[in-house]
C-alpha cells in the first residue's frame, strides 16, 4: 500500500453451502508493532473443547494415561455412569470470511484466501504543499512533496458492519502515512452464533523513503545527532540528497536555515533494495524560545521524493520549585515580614516565575474547604458513612456558630451561577485561545467546582437530611457484638469501631455535637464501648 492512499476493501461472508450469509462484522486495521507491547487476539471459537483422561495402576506400575478427547460424561461413577467418546459437531464453525476484494475505480479483483493481496498502485491524493516561510531560501530545482504527518497507529475500527444481500461488506478508508506493517482482523457472526474469522498483514511503503529515528524529547543546550534511514525499494542503486529542517512548531519560524547550510544536507548512495543511515548534528535551542521543535526529514533522488514531519518537545534544564511562607497576623495587629529568599537567590541560575499571595481572613475557611471531600465519599462502608455524618455535623455547627459563613453561601445560591464563578473565571484574559489549556483555567474550573460543592454542603435542610440518613445507615451496619465491620454483614473490626467512637468524641470536644444526648448516637456508642 501507498501511504495516504484511499482504499476500498470488500469482504465476502459465506455460509456452509457457499452462499451469501447475513452476518454482522467487526473489523480493524492497526500497526502490527503494537503487538510487541501486548498480544492482541480475538477469540473466534465460542464452543470450548474438553479433554478427559482415564488412568489405571497395576502392581506398582506407573500410571498410564488413556486420552479420551472431546469426551462428555455425566453422573458420579458407578453402574449408572455414561461416557461418550465425543460430541457430534454442529457444523456451526464452517462459515467463512473471504478477505478480500479491492475496489479500484470500476474493477474488482478477488484474492485467494491464503494468498497475499495483489493490487495495482493507486496514487495518493496529497494536499498541496504549503508555502515555505520567508526565512528559508527557496529550492526551485527540488521536487515538491507533502510530508507524511498522519502517523497514527490505528487506521480504523468498525465494530458493527452488516452484510448486504450478496454477503458483502465494504470498508472505505484512507491509509495512514506511517511506513510500517499493518495487521487486519475481521470477525463475522450470525444471529445463531455461527462465526468466521479472517486475518491479513499489509505493508505501507514507497520506492524511495526516509524513516527518522527521532527521540521522544530533546533538552535545551544539548548537541544531538539526529539519525534517519534512507530506503531504496527499486531495482537500481540511487544517488540521494537528504535534508533536515527544524522549525518552531508554534510560530513556523525556521530555527536553522537548512537549504543553504551544508550541515543539514547529506548526499550519498543507497544500493538497490537496500538502506543507508544518515545523521545531522545540531544544538537544541532554549526551551523558553522554542518549546516545541518541529522537524522535517526529506530525501530526493531524480524523480523520487519522500518526507516525514513530526514534533519534539524541548525540555528545559531547570526545574520549577515552589516555596511557601506562612504568615499569621492576629486581630488589630501590624506585622512586617522580610523574606530574604526573594531578595537573595539560592542559585545564580534561578529565575523568578510567579509570586502569589493568598489571603484568608478567617482560618476556619481552610477547614470548610475540606469538608466536601469527606461528605462526598461514594461507598456505603462504615468508615465513609461516619465521614459523611462527621462532615455534615461539623458544617451545621459552623453555619450556626459563624453566621457570616452561612450568609456568604446563601448569597451565592441566590445570585445564581455567576456568583459561583471564581475571579479567575471572570477574568476576560482567560478567554483567549492561547490560555484555554493553561493551568490558570484549570485552577478557575477547580475553584468554581469547589464553591458549588461548599454552597451545596451548607444548605441547612440538606445537612439535616444527610446527617439523619448517615446515622441510620451507621446503625444498620453495627453488629450485635457492638462493633462495626468494614461493610455491612462482615466481621467486626476493632480499627473501624475505634475510628467511629473516637470521631464522636472529637465532635463532642469541638462542641459541634453531643452524642450523649442524641437518641440515635448514644445507644450505638454504649454498645461499642464493651466491644472495645
Amino acid at each position: 500500500l501507498k501511504p495516504g492512499q484511499y482504499e476500498e476493501w470488500m469482504l465476502r461472508i459465506e455460509g456452509p453451502d457457499g452462499g451469501p450469509a447475513p452476518a454482522e462484522v467487526v473489523a480493524t486495521l492497526y500497526d502490527a508493532s503494537l503487538e510487541a507491547f501486548a498480544s492482541h487476539a480475538w477469540p473466534h471459537d465460542l464452543w470450548p473443547r474438553f479433554t478427559g483422561h482415564s488412568s489405571f495402576d497395576w502392581e506398582g506400575m506407573s500410571p498410564t494415561a488413556l486420552p479420551a478427547f472431546r469426551s462428555f460424561s455425566y453422573g458420579s461413577g458407578g453402574p449408572d455412569s455414561r461416557t461418550y467418546p465425543e460430541l457430534v459437531p454442529l457444523d456451526l464453525m464452517s462459515w467463512r470470511v473471504h478477505a478480500f476484494y479491492r475496489m479500484a475505480d470500476t474493477e474488482m479483483a478477488p484474492m485467494e484466501e491464503s494468498a497475499p493481496a495483489t493490487r495495482k498502485a493507486e496514487p495518493a491524493q496529497a494536499p498541496p504543499t504549503p508555502p515555505a516561510p520567508e526565512e528559508a531560501p527557496p529550492a526551485e530545482a527540488a521536487p515538491q512533496v507533502a510530508p507524511r504527518t498522519q502517523l497514527d497507529e490505528l487506521v480504523f475500527f468498525e465494530p458493527q458492519l452488516t452484510t448486504d444481500a450478496k454477503g458483502h461488506v465494504t470498508i472505505r478508508f484512507r491509509m495512514k502515512e506511517a511506513i510500517t506493517r499493518w495487521k487486519f482482523r475481521a470477525l463475522a457472526h450470525t444471529k445463531d452464533l455461527a462465526m468466521g474469522y479472517a486475518e491479513r498483514a499489509v505493508v505501507t511503503t514507497k520506492d524511495l523513503l526516509i524513516v527518522p529515528n527521532a527521540p521522544r524529547f530533546v533538552r535545551e543546550g544539548d548537541r544531538i545527532g539526529f539519525t534517519a534511514k534512507v530506503v531504496n525499494n527499486t531495482d537500481q542503486p540511487r544517488h540521494f540528497n537528504a535534508a533536515l529542517q527544524l522549525v518552531d512548531a508554534r510560530t513556523g519560524m525556521v530555527v536553522y536555515k537548512w537549504l543553504d547550510n551544508p550541515q543539514f544536507n547529506v548526499e550519498g548512495e543507497v544500493p538497490a533494495h537496500g538502506s543507508k543511515d544518515v545523521q545531522w548534528w545540531f544544538e537544541v535551542p532554549p526551551a523558553d524560545e522554542v518549546p516545541l521543535l518541529e522537524y522535517t526529514v526529506e530525501v530526493s533522488s531524480a524523480d523520487l521524493i519522500d518526507a516525514e514531519r513530526s514534533v519534539l518537545p524541548v525540555l528545559p534544564n531547570r526545574m520549577l520549585v515552589t516555596e511557601t511562607q506562612p504568615i499569621t497576623v492576629g486581630p488589630r495587629a501590624d506585622e512586617r515580614l522580610r523574606i530574604e529568599r526573594l531578595r537573595t537567590p539560592a542559585s545564580p541560575t534561578m529565575q523568578p516565575w510567579a509570586l502569589t499571595l493568598e489571603f484568608t481572613p478567617n482560618p476556619a475557611w481552610l477547614a470548610v474547604k475540606a469538608l466536601p471531600y469527606l461528605m462526598e465519599y461514594p461507598h456505603p462502608c462504615s468508615e465513609q458513612l461516619f465521614s459523611r455524618l462527621y462532615a455534615n455535623t461539623l458544617a451545621s455547627a459552623l453555619a450556626n456558630r459563624q453566621p457570616r459563613i452561612r450568609e456568604v453561601f446563601e448569597q451565592w445560591q441566590q445570585a445564581g451561577a455567576e456568583a459561583l464563578e471564581s475571579p479567575l473565571a471572570q477574568n476576560e484574559e482567560l478567554k483567549a485561545a492561547l490560555l484555554a489549556e493553561t493551568p490558570w483555567v484549570l485552577d478557575a474550573l477547580s475553584e468554581n467546582e469547589q464553591r458549588q460543592r461548599i454552597a451545596l454542603l451548607f444548605d441547612l435542610h440538606r445537612m439535616a437530611f444527610e446527617r439523619a440518613k448517615a446515622m441510620a445507615q451507621l446503625r444498620d451496619n453495627q453488629n450485635g457484638d457492638g462493633g462495626w465491620p468494614w461493610f455491612q454483614g462482615g466481621p467486626s473490626s476493632r480499627y473501624i469501631t475505634q475510628y467511629i467512637v473516637e470521631g464522636f468524641g472529637h465532635l463532642r470536644k469541638l462542641q459541634a455535637f453531643d452524642p450523649t444526648t442524641d437518641e440515635a448516637a448514644w445507644p450505638m456508642i454504649e454498645a461499642a464501648i464493651p466491644y472495645l
